[in-house]
């Protein structure tokens, strides 16, 4: 189980788990697309399942310096437009960047004060990233789970679950709900699942402990849904659900506290967050 909490990989700067795992094979590019969950269809031509598209929307936070008295968090945001294929195989275009930018007034201080320091690299607009079959996951963390084990997925709630959470499981109660919420929100946002899968997956996810409905809301793209959150402290998770498709459209992690992993973020501020569009 890849940590979230990372604290870096030797060069000063940490990111998000779900960043963190999308920087495995194209240094940052390619964990865009691990922790990019997006709804999608599966399209069929002659009985045959047709590829998975959607656009992920994201933002997210890097921490520069990590662990150092100067260190300093820096937000940046951008589109990736994702196909995947029944070999899971995929290609990741980037569509959008947004220039790095910082939460409040204090944080820039911090970064004029460490003499306006580089912000860290990022792929441009335009960057297309192939991936070899076998090596797209419809989940934000392991196990891994393939396009064919997607379609192959029985309607029962027990085997989605070990299907989505894998061995071991998280021991810490709050971990594994957040964990289960993760993988399922995911699931029900990207993967070409049946109409009884996503009927049990969804029920799945609304029966988890802690979570609960917590108001209407907009994502990104300006669709409105249902929120529903689950505080596992210092953070929130936030999905946003069209309750009416069972459907995931946005996932935002919210900072509920202040925590040394954010230097100077306050507390109420998204630290992530992925909006999805299908493309049918």
């Amino acid at each position: 189980m890849p940590q979230r909490e990372g604290a870096g990989d030797g060069s000063g700067i940490a990111v998000s788990g779900r960043a963190k795992l999308l920087k495995h094979s194209t240094v940052i590019a390619c964990l865009i697309l691990m922790s990019g969950c997006a709804q999608a269809a599966p399209q069929t031509r002659g009985g045959l399942i047709g590829p998975a598209k959607y656009t992920d929307i994201e933002s997210y936070a890097t921490v520069v310096n990590a662990g150092s008295s100067d260190g300093y968090t820096v937000f940046e945001g951008r589109s990736v437009a994702v196909t995947v294929r029944p070999d899971s195989s995929a290609r990741v275009v980037i569509t959008h960047t947004s220039p790095p930018g910082f939460e409040n007034a204090h944080e820039r201080l911090r970064w004029i004060a460490a003499r306006r320091p580089q912000f860290p690299r990022d792929l441009p607009a335009g960057t297309n990233i192939p991936l070899r079959a076998g090596s797209f996951s419809f989940l934000p963390f392991p196990p891994r789970l393939s396009f064919r084990q997607v379609v192959a997925l029985g309607p029962s709630s027990g085997r989605i679950t070990s299907a989505v959470m894998g061995n071991p499981q998280p021991p810490a109660p709050s971990a594994h709900a957040f964990y289960l919420a993760m993988q399922l929100a995911t699931l029900l946002a990207i993967a070409p699942v049946s109409a009884p899968v996503r009927h049990a997956a969804w029920n799945t996810l609304v029966s988890l402990p802690g979570i609960h409905a917590c108001g209407g809301g907009r994502d990104s793209a300006g669709r409105g849904g249902l929120w529903m959150c689950l505080r596992t402290p210092p953070d929130e998770l936030r999905i946003l659900t069209s309750a009416r498709e069972r459907r995931v459209l946005c996932v935002k992690e919210l900072l509920i506290a202040p925590s040394l992993r954010y230097p100077g973020v306050p507390a109420g501020s998204v630290i992530e967050s992925n909006t999805y569009v299908a493309h049918r």
